[in-house]
């Protein structure tokens, strides 16, 4: 599923990276992928995650693990899922 993800990022960008079309490349259900994953998110975090282990940021490296650039994202849905929680 991440590769699946992956490919379709680099292929589509963003936009292009909806369960539906991730289901369709593996090829599974839609509904295998939130087994897996809490929503859209957490596999584009995880795709993230994995294609990117560090970050170069002036001239030093900062690895994703720990306090990482995604845990401002995760912070982001979670207050989203507190104020609608469909």
């Amino acid at each position: 599923m991440v590769v699946a993800a992956e490919a379709l990022l680099r292929e589509r960008g963003l936009g292009g990276v909806t369960t539906r079309a991730v289901a369709e490349a593996v090829p599974c259900s839609e509904g295998a992928i939130y087994v897996h994953f809490k929503d859209r998110l957490e596999l584009l975090l995880t795709v993230l995650q994995e294609s990117l282990p560090e970050i170069k940021l002036s001239g030093g490296c900062m690895p994703l693990s720990g306090m990482t650039l995604v845990t401002p994202l995760l912070r982001c849905r979670d207050t989203q899922r507190k104020l609608d929680p469909r």
